[in-house]
């Protein structure tokens, strides 16, 4: 399975660092070939236990669930998530970029 996306902070994602990185129907499922190294969006975790061994396993499409042995298999990125100072500042900086238009707006009027 080939790599689907680019590095983005605003996405849940997964690297694969690994070139024998089984893709299975489901956590602990069929195998149905590896996934190559590089970025994939993940949709839900899940934790399953086998033979007395934890994985987390990521979903990465549907039926496309990859494992994670974090450092060494994969690196997990998760989104990151805005802070109150960044929401703010992003909304002053977008009134302050559309104020020419709408000071120009008021004047034709």
């Amino acid at each position: 399975i080939t790599p689907n996306v680019e590095p983005d902070k605003t996405r849940n994602q997964i690297k694969v660092l690994i070139d024998t990185l089984y893709v299975r129907t489901t956590p602990g499922g069929q195998d149905i070939g590896f996934a190559n190294p590089g970025y994939y969006n993940y949709l839900e975790t899940q934790e399953e236990e086998f033979n007395g061994v934890k994985y987390l396993w990521y979903r990465i499409a549907d039926s496309n669930w990859i494992a994670s042995k974090e450092g060494e298999w994969t690196e997990v990125h998760p989104k990151e998530e805005e802070t109150k100072e960044q929401i703010q500042k992003e909304y002053a900086e977008r009134i302050l970029k559309n104020m020419p238009e709408w000071l120009y707006s008021l004047i034709e009027k």
